[in-house]
């Protein structure tokens, strides 16, 4: 199992490194479904400070991508490769076909966006080189276990809303949304 951790800015990403996280995803300051975190202007620092505690670094470039703006996506997906990112989250299938093209090493992530919801979906994700889904949110616990059981790259799940009732279920807490916050997405990935 993999506990991966979002990283929103420079405070986020020291608290999920010190504090356990096999791996974070950030966002760079442009193709992040994350536009409410800082993000990073610096990937490669960033990919340094988290591969010097052995933390994987995944970036997230998982918003649709206009035609006019595919060469600054492009120039994103390069510096992070340059960088030494561990992997690509993204929900447009296009970029995703272009980055495997232009780096054909990049371990592609799909993300959650894209609301891979069935085994036909997650098998044709397979056959275009994702090599980890991020399920959709609407799945019940029998259908992602269905999925797992079928396929190979079905291996993550997004947890907030589970996070959500357990912290709702304890006694005497407050409630789960009385402080807003700019992120609280955690993604784990189900047992090996």
């Amino acid at each position: 199992m993999e506990l991966l951790s979002p990283a929103g800015g420079w405070d986020s990403l020291k608290a999920a490194v010190e504090n356990g996280a096999d791996a974070v995803y950030i966002g760079a300051q442009k193709f992040s479904a994350r536009n409410l975190a800082d993000n990073f202007d610096d990937l490669a620092a960033a990919v340094s400070f988290a591969h010097a505690s052995d933390v994987k670094l995944y970036l997230a470039l998982n918003t649709l991508v206009r035609d006019r703006e595919i060469p600054a996506w492009i120039d994103t997906a390069r510096a992070a490769v340059q960088a030494g990112a561990d992997a690509f989250i993204v929900q447009d299938l296009g970029c995703a076909m272009l980055l495997k093209e232009l780096c054909p090493s990049a371990p592609l992530h799909a993300s959650t966006q894209m609301t891979a919801h069935s085994i036909s979906n997650v098998l044709v994700l397979q056959k275009l080189g994702f090599c980890r889904v991020v399920l959709a949110r609407e799945l019940s616990f029998a259908e992602i276990c269905a999925i797992r059981e079928n396929t190979e790259a079905a291996r993550g799940v997004c947890t907030r809303r589970a996070v959500r009732l357990l912290f709702r279920s304890m006694p005497d807490e407050q409630p789960f949304r009385r402080k807003k916050r700019k992120s609280r997405l955690m993604r784990a990935a189900l047992p090996s």
